[in-house]
């Protein structure tokens, strides 16, 4: 069987095509991607992911040239039996329709597109709905079982978003146990998420709530109205890269400057605090997260401290029209607010969170086990090495190894 889909820009797209018509059900002998002309990357490597299913399938491209005259002329010619039109051009996939000899031809629906610009299972799977266009007839999802794989595999944060979703295509809900310093039980299901409030310890539990969404500050309201103005910048102190993760970098639209002595602050938590102190994973928590959003470190060395903090802030605001300071810190807040506008984050509330995200936090404090209609699929480990990104993720289902799919496919995409 061929599978026939289009060629794009952007590789995520074509590779979603492909591996989304896999998860329907098929298994193509060989797939044939039409191109406008030659892609940038190779292809050929998505045979070695599908491998993973036991699918052996030749993957080549057909250079189409440009236009439709010239897409026209090519494809009463190519033989396929299915093709999926999701990627690429307009004009492309309406030439395809209207010429191409193919029994089925294939469209997946999605309303917000944005969102399909990430890993493959990142966009939840009953929000996608794959169409046969000729005859409006919607395709049902039949995910495929593994037959290789290794046992452990890493991931990043959206191929742990991506994980949960492809769970979800196997039951209706997910059950996760973490099991450590924090304990608690999570359920998954395609209403939301449910967290078992009366099991789990208050303090760094109620961290990875606020970096991840499920509870936030109502003060958070106001860092979005000022992020709106183009000419406003931030500034955040330790607790912020701590509690907000990186929301922060999110709520204020990027605007957010590096602080020298807030990273001095945050670094220096990490070389003094007692090994086994829940202080210390919170400070690396704080440092993954100024590190992801800023890409940059001091090259002096220094301290922090809160009037180092404010001082810096002042200097900030004779170069931009707007500094805005931000604190969890009612100290600093109060040296701070006669000199410069602050922004104290002080009311908590419930908040629409992101499970990849609460899970990335409690990762540090235990094991996360993930099951399946009763059963364990896989396990979060527990992380303790400071700047580890990826997280690892032990299968414990031979038959269904989606985290080492997912690592495949983050792999291809990713890594050049």
């Amino acid at each position: 069987m061929i599978l026939g889909t289009l060629g794009s820009n952007k590789l995520v797209t074509t590779t979603n095509a492909i591996l989304t018509e896999v998860f329907t059900g098929i298994k193509p002998d060989k797939i044939l991607i039409l191109s406008e002309d030659n892609p940038e990357r190779d292809y050929t490597k998505i045979s070695d992911i599908l491998k993973l299913f036991g699918i052996n399938s030749s993957v080549s491209v057909e250079v189409m040239g440009e236009g439709i005259k010239e897409w026209k002329d090519k494809l009463s010619s190519i033989k396929m039996d299915i093709i999926d039109i999701t990627p690429g051009r307009k004009y492309m996939a309406l030439t395809t329709y209207v010429y191409s000899s193919a029994q089925e031809i294939r469209y997946v629906y999605l309303k917000e597109e944005s969102e399909g610009y990430r890993v493959f299972g990142y966009v939840p799977f009953h929000d996608l709905v794959v169409y046969n266009v000729r005859s409006g007839e919607i395709i049902n999802f039949d995910p495929p079982k593994t037959v290789t794989g290794d046992k452990e595999a890493k991931i990043t944060i959206d191929g742990l978003r991506a994980l949960l979703n492809l769970y979800l295509l196997l039951s209706d809900k997910v059950e996760l146990e973490v099991k450590g310093d924090i304990s608690t039980s999570i359920t998954i299901s395609k209403n939301g998420v449910d967290i078992d409030e009366t099991l789990y310890d208050k303090s760094a539990m109620e961290t990875c709530l606020l970096r991840s969404g499920f509870l936030r500050f109502k003060q958070e309201d106001e860092i979005k109205r000022w992020a709106m103005d183009r000419d406003t910048k931030f500034l955040a102190d330790t607790n912020v890269y701590i509690n907000l993760g990186d929301r922060v970098g999110w709520l204020t639209k990027g605007k957010v400057l590096p602080s020298s002595s807030t990273y001095h602050e945050l670094d220096n938590m990490l070389k003094t605090t007692q090994k086994n102190d829940v202080k210390l994973y919170l400070a690396n928590l704080g440092m993954d997260s100024y590190k992801r959003i800023h890409k940059w470190v001091p090259n002096e060395k220094g301290s922090g401290s809160d009037i180092r903090l404010i001082n810096e802030a002042l200097t900030l605001k004779s170069y931009y029209p707007e500094v805005i300071l931000i604190t969890g810190d009612t100290g600093v807040y109060n040296s701070a607010r006669q000199k410069i506008r602050v922004i104290l984050l002080k009311d908590k509330e419930r908040g629409k969170g992101a499970i990849e995200y609460l899970l990335e936090c409690l990762r540090y404090f235990s094991d996360i086990d993930i099951s399946v209609n009763g059963q364990m699929y896989s396990v979060i480990k527990r992380e303790k090495a400071y700047g580890e990104e990826k997280i690892k993720i032990v299968n414990m289902k031979k038959e269904y190894n989606y985290p080492y799919f997912i690592s495949l496919v983050e792999a291809f995409l990713y890594e050049m």
